[in-house]
């Protein structure tokens, strides 16, 4: 298949020391995203008629593709932080690889990467030799009409035999902890990982989120109204949905969504983390991580999300103007 790649004449398309960065930008708005092959991250949206960036990204962050960046949008895959047994690496291999650009135009950009092209970050269930498992992920970043930034991630299981998976977008996102609260939880029933409890502490979300201490829970949807969640951080929001897609059968996913701010101790001991960083950000994290996710023979696993400002009245998922069964289908294709 033809491959193309946008070639900016602008000198937008740049060395940041170890790793090239690609900019695309939205023609009516200006609004424009930063993304670099490595690791098929995401590490900058400015929005339309602004300056500030929605994207929280360390001044302390590797640029030596000898770990993942902190900040931006990682990709967390084949699980989301440390499988039970403690065997695979943490976060998966998909974050600490080089990507593949499938094909880029000045308003988007399509990457991906087989399993077996991964050689980092490899171990326990998905060793580099004799790994059970064929996926490949394929990525699409581009603009809603207004300019907000469209997000669609799909792996595909290239076997009969299914596998498990975990997928998590650990999104990165300026954030004042003194005046800003994160909203659109509400309902969703909270698994609590901070330490004090014996184990982990479940209760049902009730209000919005205050981070005034390290804050480390993963929300899962509700049993009714969980296919899409909706959330804000001040003028920022957030909208994201995910199915599975087997031919034009398509099967919602409700997602679940971590919030995370590590506060002043954690952040301190961080290498790669600004010392006072934790004022400024926080992580809300979609993803399919309530247990793992055994994806059949031939699916497609579909993550969609919006990140938009403003009232922007936007629609993920199978309302969306590609949606689900007709995503995948582009999967299979370009993943082929």
């Amino acid at each position: 298949k033809k491959l193309l790649i946008h070639q900016s004449n602008d000198n937008k398309n740049k060395s940041m020391e170890d790793y090239t960065t690609i900019t695309i930008t939205h023609p009516a708005t200006s609004a424009s995203c930063t993304i670099t092959p490595f690791g098929g991250h995401v590490l900058s949206y400015i929005p339309p008629s602004s300056d500030d960036d929605v994207l929280w990204l360390s001044t302390q962050h590797k640029k030596d593709q000898t770990k993942s960046i902190r900040g931006g949008i990682p990709v967390c895959f084949p699980q989301f932080g440390q499988t039970h047994d403690k065997v695979s690496p943490q976060h998966g291999w998909a974050r600490l690889n080089k990507w593949s650009v499938r094909a880029s135009t000045p308003s988007s950009i399509t990457l991906t990467i087989a399993c077996a092209d991964a050689t980092k970050g490899r171990g326990g269930h998905w060793p580099v030799d004799g790994c059970p498992f064929s996926v490949t992920l394929w990525l699409h970043v581009c603009f809603t009409e207004a300019g907000g930034l469209k997000y669609t991630l799909g792996i595909r299981n290239q076997l009969e035999t299914s596998v498990p998976v975990q997928i998590l977008l650990h999104n990165y996102f300026k954030f004042d902890v003194a005046s800003q609260l994160v909203q659109g939880v509400e309902g969703y029933e909270v698994e609590d990982t901070q330490p004090g409890f014996a184990g982990r502490k479940f209760f049902v979300q009730e209000g919005a989120i205050k981070i005034d201490k390290e804050v480390d829970r993963i929300f899962h949807a509700p049993k009714e109204g969980g296919d899409v969640l909706s959330a804000s951080l001040g003028k920022t929001s957030l909208k994201v949905a995910a199915a599975v897609v087997r031919g034009d059968e398509v099967t919602p996913l409700p997602p679940s969504c971590v919030v995370w701010n590590p506060w002043i101790e954690k952040a301190s001991a961080m290498g790669d983390f600004d010392d006072e960083g934790y004022k400024n950000m926080v992580c809300v994290e979609p993803g399919i991580i309530n247990g793992q996710h055994a994806l059949g023979g031939g699916e497609v696993l579909l993550i969609e999300q919006i990140i938009s400002s403003g009232d922007e009245d936007v629609i993920v998922g199978q309302g969306g103007s590609l949606p689900f069964a007709a995503a995948a289908r582009r999967v299979i294709e370009e993943t082929s």
